[in-house]
């Protein structure tokens, strides 16, 4: 997965950007990552949005203009945009990242709130800038109450006045709830009145999230689709795994602790004994890093799968009482837990591990650990010295230089909290039905494309592709889930939603509770089909509905080269991932089943390796670093395999049509196009030390080599190009898979 596809609903991890592998409900936190936070979850709506509606016609033909040139304004635009990030002195077979996107990686400074700078921001800016009038619209008497609601909260991020006067109020009364942060209670705090697990009752009563130590949660049974089980997994971590793993020595744990110590500090502490206690308690963190699983060692699902019941969980794990623990963390009102219910255990060998390392650790150190992560969630939402710490935080982590506009982060947070009701007030201003069928066409022809690979596959065998044909035909049917609502369903949806409008941090603690227990009432309710979703995300709910109907990536009235090339690459790309070596896990009806034979998993790994040895001979100059080609193999493969499969799809669509017309400025032949469309949406600038965290953790390369390594295993592309078999993006062996 990736970068593409890795924010279900634009959801972040809160206070980690790189836990990208983090794939599911992460709806609770947030990120500042403007730049995914809207373009990159946007793409993925528009396939979804677009499978919503079923259609017959054709992907439209731009009508031939005066010498076959499209004068049309998005022509134009898009054309000009292309032509300002080109570097046209570079040979585009010798370095065709550079020949499309030369100028704009030496003309475009990362602005100063961001890490990063691409193309995929023109359509954020939009997005972001439409929703903000639309927060901004004055309510009127007719408005629906989740309308008015969602422009409520907004209102309240926006009032830094009441937030500063609430100051450190409203978080220390929390704190004393918990019977307080031992590092600012010193001796007053009484260690008998601390259970890590009564802590973990009240944090979820408040709106807290209570996955730090353990995670529990209400997935969908892997084994039955139709059915929501409880699972038990590893804790959430404030930062990267492997940084903690690192220990102290680690430049960002080091930053880290420092964050620590100071909100400790700003919040009352000693410095001095402050810097003793939360060392210890970062000491717990990375402990509970140490006894759970690598992104790695979590990407094979059936190890992850372990049902047990309640009764036979109490009887393995005794030191605490299960059902009271699922009872009040659920906390649904009137619901019972029985010895026969099923807990599927992600990992069970942590929860052993668990019971040993808080046996040997203070209720001190757990406490002091357990209040961090409160604050860590939630300096964002209070006075300026904490998000001007918070801020330093990123900057030593991220290269990030200063805070995003107030609205910025507002609309983010709104979008975050209110993704129902600010979703369907979107798409009710901002329809784009024509484009809608253009894109259920164009993935119509790319998923028949991608079936003909499979047929002409020569490592998988005959019955696993039988197994794929099945697969690709239920596709469809999976990917017509929709978040539009009516107005009747909107209004039960928010029927029991309140909160406070002159305090915003408990507006959002507010909010958070009232989602949390919308989504752990669901353990007794059946999965409708529909709403089944693939893991891989082709139907998660993503983005901005709609949003990328405008920009750079998709146009119904300029060329079709350029729709295949951008949209097009993405939704291959997607499709790649259903039969990649973690789609396999699952069958045509999303439930957990290894289809592949030995036969093909063992010709898989064999013609796999090139392309790992390919990557990893790849360098980020930047920082001098190497790519790891195993970490980043399946999104290289789909990377590869999208591109070729729009491809064909385009080639197909165009070869009983006239030739399309050409944009301004740019003498090259529509295929040509194809690919510079395919690789200028990539244009992509970013500091080093986020270049620094993608080579060290991301599960995908920079831009640039995705680009250089995608193209170089094409040989269509080398044919329109045409690039001698000595040039650097034609020689040497393809490393090809479908």
């Amino acid at each position: 997965m990736n970068a593409f596809h890795s924010f279900p609903k634009i959801n972040f991890p809160m206070e980690n950007l790189i836990h990208f592998v983090s794939w599911k409900n992460l709806r609770r936190h947030i990120k500042s990552v403007v730049f995914t936070l809207v373009a990159l979850g946007t793409i993925l709506c528009i396939v979804i949005v677009a499978l919503n509606t079923q259609s017959k016609e054709a992907v439209p033909t731009i009508p031939a203009i005066a010498n076959n040139v499209c004068l049309a304004p998005d022509c134009v635009i898009m054309a000009s945009k292309i032509l300002n990030n080109m570097d046209l002195k570079i040979d585009p077979c010798t370095d065709f990242y550079s020949f499309t996107c030369g100028n704009f990686m030496k003309n475009t400074p990362v602005p100063a709130d961001e890490y990063i700078v691409s193309s995929f921001q023109d359509a954020q800016k939009q997005v972001l800038l439409q929703l903000r009038n639309l927060l901004e619209e004055r309510s009127t008497s007719k408005e629906l109450l989740p309308f008015k609601l969602v422009k409520n909260f907004y209102k309240s991020c926006m009032n830094t006045t009441a937030i500063e006067a609430d100051g450190l109020k409203t978080i220390k009364i929390i704190l004393s709830s918990l019977n307080g942060w031992p590092v600012i209670e010193g001796d007053e705090w009484y260690y008998a009145k601390f259970d890590w697990k009564q802590a973990m009752y009240t944090l979820r009563n408040i709106g807290f999230s209570a996955n730090y130590l353990i995670k529990l949660d209400v997935i969908i049974d892997l084994q039955n689709s139709s059915l929501r089980v409880i699972s038990l997994d590893q804790a959430d971590f404030g930062i990267n795994r492997r940084n903690l793993i690192n220990g102290f020595n680690d430049s960002v744990v080091q930053s880290y602790y420092n964050y620590m110590v100071d909100v400790a500090e700003i919040l009352g502490a000693n410095r001095s004994q402050a810097l003793v206690e939360l060392a210890e308690s970062l000491k717990l963190e990375m402990e509970l890093a140490k006894i759970s699983w690598s992104p790695s060692q979590r990407q094979e699902e059936k190890l992850m799968y372990n049902p047990i019941t309640v009764l036979k969980l109490q009887n393995e794990y005794p030191n605490t009482n299960w059902k009271k623990y699922i009872k009040y963390i659920l906390d649904i009102p009137g619901f019972q837990v029985s010895d026969d219910d099923i807990v599927v255990l992600r990992i069970p060998k942590y929860l052993n591990d668990l019971e040993d390392l808080l046996q040997e650790t203070s209720k001190r150190v757990q406490a002091n650990y357990i209040m961090w992560r409160v604050l860590l969630s939630t300096t964002q939402y209070l006075n300026v010295q904490l998000r001007n710490r918070r801020l330093e935080f990123y900057k030593e982590v991220y290269g990030e230089q200063r805070s995003k506009s107030l609205w910025k982060e507002c609309v983010t947070n709104t979008i975050l909290n209110f993704w129902e009701s600010l979703s369907n007030l979107y798409m009710r201003k901002h329809s784009h039905n024509q484009a809608k069928r253009t894109i259920n066409t164009m993935f119509t022809k790319i998923g028949a494309n991608f079936v003909n690979l499979i047929k002409k596959s020569k490592w998988m065998d005959n019955e696993t592709k039988e197994h794929a044909y099945e697969k690709s035909a239920g596709m469809p049917y999976y990917t017509t889930h929709s978040d539009e609502m009516d107005d009747k369903t909107l209004l039960n949806f928010y029927s029991t939603l309140t909160f406070t409008t002159n305090k915003y941090l408990r507006s959002v603690l507010d909010v958070w509770l009232f989602k949390s227990n919308n989504h752990f009432k669901k353990i007794r309710q059946p999965v409708a089909k529909e709403n089944r979703q693939w893991d891989v995300s082709l139907v998660y709910q993503m983005g901005v509905p709609q949003g990328l109907f405008q920009g750079p990536f998709f146009s119904k009235d300029r060329p079709n080269y350029s729709n295949f090339g951008a949209v097009g690459s993405i939704i291959g790309h997607l499709i790649t991932h259903i039969f990649d070596s973690h789609g396999r896990q699952y069958d045509k009806d999303l439930e957990l089943s290894d289809w592949w034979t030995n036969h093909t998993k063992e010709a898989y790994k064999n013609v796999t390796r090139c392309v790992v040895g390919q990557y990893n001979n790849y360098t980020i100059k930047e920082v001098n670093m190497k790519l790891n080609g195993q970490r980043t193999l399946d999104e290289n493969i789909a990377d590869v395999t999208g591109l070729k499969v729009a491809y064909l799809a385009y080639t197909g669509w165009a070869k009983s049509r006239p030739p399309e017309p050409l944009l301004p400025g740019l003498n090259y032949t529509q295929n040509q196009m194809f690919w510079i469309s395919a690789a200028s949406m990539w244009c992509t600038k970013y500091r080093n030390e986020y270049l620094t965290l993608m080579a060290l953790f991301f599960p995908f390369p920079p831009a640039s080599l995705r680009v250089t390594g995608s193209l170089s295993n094409l040989p269509q592309f080398a044919a329109d190009f045409k690039c001698s078999t000595k040039s650097v993006m034609n020689k040497g062996k393809k490393c090809v898979v479908w």
